[in-house]
């Protein structure tokens, strides 16, 4: 197995991911599914797949460990920051 570099368009995708799954309401959770099939265009299925692994442990992890699910609304909220600046 080769280990490359995570693109900014990965880490990209996986924040929109995450933030789909996790955000307060539907409307966000809409917003930020939209952004990460934007992103998704732009990489291959090898990428999308990693990437999706990626957030399903994430996703994993804050459901078997409280103080990582007590992060989900803070990280939303900073990822939305950021996303929004780039907008």
């Amino acid at each position: 197995m080769t280990v490359s570099k995570i693109s900014t368009k990965e880490k990209r995708y996986i924040q929109a991911l995450q933030l789909a799954i996790t955000a307060p309401t539907e409307e966000k959770s809409k917003e930020c599914a939209s952004y990460a099939l934007s992103i998704s265009q732009k990489l291959t299925e090898d990428q999308i797949k990693a990437a999706q692994e990626v957030v399903e442990l994430a996703i994993e992890w804050r459901n078997k460990y409280p103080a990582f699910k007590a992060l989900a609304r803070h990280d939303f909220e900073l990822m939305h920051k950021e996303f929004s600046h780039d907008s």
